[in-house]
């Protein structure tokens, strides 16, 4: 199912609990392959990053890693469209 997300924001000083970066804390807790491209619907560019993103409406305020490409990690004003399957919460 899509959910709505935003990126979450003050996340660039953030270090994982496990794994060396963000990419490799959602590989671990996904039990999942790197995705070719970024999890954002509709985009077609590489999934470069591990993003800290947030469910747009979520009453618990969680954030989750996704992987995303460059261009829709540094876009902190936008809203955009992810798989749940692919969100893996950050705690």
């Amino acid at each position: 199912m899509l959910v709505l997300v935003k990126n979450a924001t003050n996340t660039s000083d953030s270090r994982p609990v496990i794994g060396n970066d963000w990419s490799e804390f959602w590989l671990l807790r996904s039990g999942k392959s790197w995705p070719y491209y970024c999890s954002a619907s509709d985009c077609y560019h590489k999934a470069e990053v591990g993003a800290h993103v947030k469910i747009v409406g979520d009453p618990y305020n969680r954030t989750f890693i996704v992987p995303m490409c460059y261009s829709h990690n540094n876009d902190h004003n936008a809203t955009f469209y992810v798989d749940d399957q692919m969100l893996v919460l950050l705690k």
